[in-house]
């Protein structure tokens, strides 16, 4: 099932392609925040869902082959590196071990503060922190409600961008997309990794999931831990205009660690230079692994 929702965001002057798949809320508007620091070498593509599947495709691993099968009509996944960002970290390593049985593995997957789904279904979620986000600001609703959460979200949008005009009823159909999405991530998966090389990056300033694990549930997945990193900024702000220069910046070095390991190069550990909290991360990791 094609389903129309790749953007080509930037054509790139080599092969080398970057796919960016979007969050809960379904908007690939804050990923145009990186095209401005990104290597013009890369082809920049993202998802983007402007309105909630059908039923039927109501679940990471129905999402992730819709999205491969309209990849693999562009670009051979071969030649991609998939970045996932919340919920579209799950979607990505199910692209990419979808597309490795097919034979054509991507070079790498970065999950940009993503959760397993396991993990990503029983999280408390704001939707007007999700729809903020994707327009590149940072909320936190004052009573919960959804009504009143979507007003702030509209207001702060504003704030961000005067002349805007958005109103909380636009962001409405975000909200149905974010729930639709949510309960794809509460759907049974497949909770099998990829081959391809995958790192998690997290959100240094994030304090709101002190309780989970700092691998964020992929250990059990992957049978051992991911390459941890780190990037300023929160959950909902690491793509934001702000962190937009380190974002791209590690996302860089990681692809150049990649090249320098196939190569056989020692490589740099590029999470110092973004976190000075990467080893207590790595150290929160190691712990929680043996929990």
């Amino acid at each position: 099932m094609n389903r129309g929702n790749l953007l080509m965001l930037r054509q790139g002057s080599s092969d080398h392609t970057m796919v960016f798949v979007h969050p809960a809320g379904g908007s690939a508007g804050a990923f145009r925040q990186l095209l401005a620091h990104l290597d013009t070498i890369w082809t920049v593509l993202a998802y983007e869902a402007i309105e909630p599947g059908p039923p039927e495709r109501c679940s990471v691993l129905a999402i992730a082959e819709d999205y491969l099968e309209e990849l693999t009509t562009t670009i051979s996944p071969a030649s991609i590196v998939l970045i996932g960002w919340s919920f579209g970290g799950a979607v990505a390593v199910e692209m990419a071990r979808l597309a490795e049985a097919g034979g054509h593995p991507p070079k790498a997957v970065l999950l940009l503060d993503s959760s397993t789904p396991n993990v990503l279904a029983r999280q408390e979620r704001s939707p007007a922190a999700e729809m903020a986000a994707l327009f590149g600001v940072d909320v936190t609703a004052a009573d919960g409600k959804e009504t009143t959460a979507l007003e702030e979200a509209a207001a702060a949008i504003n704030r961000a961008s005067p002349g805007a005009g958005i109103s909380s009823q636009e962001l409405r159909p975000f909200v149905e997309i974010f729930h639709w999405h949510l309960d794809a991530a509460r759907q049974p998966w497949s909770g099998l990794p990829c081959a391809a090389p995958t790192f998690l990056v997290r959100a240094a300033d994030e304090k709101g999931r002190r309780g989970e694990r700092a691998d964020l549930g992929w250990s059990a997945v992957f049978g051992h831990l991911l390459e941890l990193r780190s990037t300023p900024g929160t959950h909902h702000s690491l793509i934001a205009a702000e962190n937009a220069l380190a974002l791209t910046h590690l996302i860089h070095e990681t692809v150049a660690d990649l090249t320098r390991q196939r190569e056989g190069t020692q490589t740099a550990d590029i999470s110092r230079l973004h976190s000075r909290d990467a080893q207590q991360d790595r150290d929160h990791v190691r712990g929680a692994a043996c929990q």
